[in-house]
């Protein structure tokens, strides 16, 4: 069977590209280990709050970080009839770090008998959790929630950069032997009758 040749130009790009994504891959890395040391002591809330022009209810999305856990939070209330006078708008916190942010292991009477919560290796879901706030009717949420710890988060983007130092070190082992046999390093063509430069890829020997 015939050796299957690739465009260099594509080739080159190809690396290129898993070069940026295995240094972006690394650099989020490193973010996120330095966000799991500080969520030891500190907690960081993303808030956005939309309210509809009726104002009778509106929708929040947050992101909570505390004591290595990333919280995601999508919440809908709705006030009956009463209106509140609210814009839209983003909000951050930053608090004294909270337990980790798995959900209490016994919810509050707010929410319905029927909670859905799914926890294991610090994972968690909560899916569309429905209640009340207080003892109001009018008031009702609806709480969809998950929870991530940061160790999965770190594992991740770690895999990459993991995955380019086993490649780099397979390729030099490869052209080390290559080089040991007489072979052209690039290609692996035999070059010991020409050994300043290959006659198949056309590479400069050392």
């Amino acid at each position: 069977m015939p050796r299957v040749r690739y465009n260099p130009g594509v080739r080159r790009l190809l690396r290129n590209m898993l070069n940026a994504a295995t240094m972006l891959s690394l650099v989020l890395c490193v973010a996120t280990v330095v966000l799991w040391v500080r969520s030891g002591s500190i907690q960081d809330w993303l808030i956005w709050r939309d309210w509809p022009p009726d104002q009778l209810s509106f929708d929040t999305q947050m992101i909570r970080v505390s004591r290595g856990g990333v919280q995601v939070r999508f919440f809908h209330q709705s006030h009956g009839q009463n209106r509140w006078n609210e814009d839209t708008h983003f909000e951050y916190r930053r608090q004294k770090a909270a337990q980790y942010p798995v959900y209490q292991e016994h919810p509050n009477d707010n929410f319905s008998p029927g909670l859905k919560r799914f926890t294991t290796l610090g994972f968690e879901l909560i899916a569309r959790a429905k209640g009340m706030t207080g003892n109001n009717p009018g008031y009702s949420f609806t709480l969809t929630m998950f929870t991530v710890p940061l160790y999965a988060v770190v594992l991740l983007f770690v895999l990459l950069p993991a995955f380019s130092l086993l490649r780099l070190g397979r390729r030099r082992r490869r052209i080390a032997r290559r080089i040991a046999q007489g072979c052209c390093s690039a290609c692996g063509y035999d070059v010991r009758a020409t050994p300043d430069r290959c006659p198949e890829c056309g590479a400069v020997l050392g």
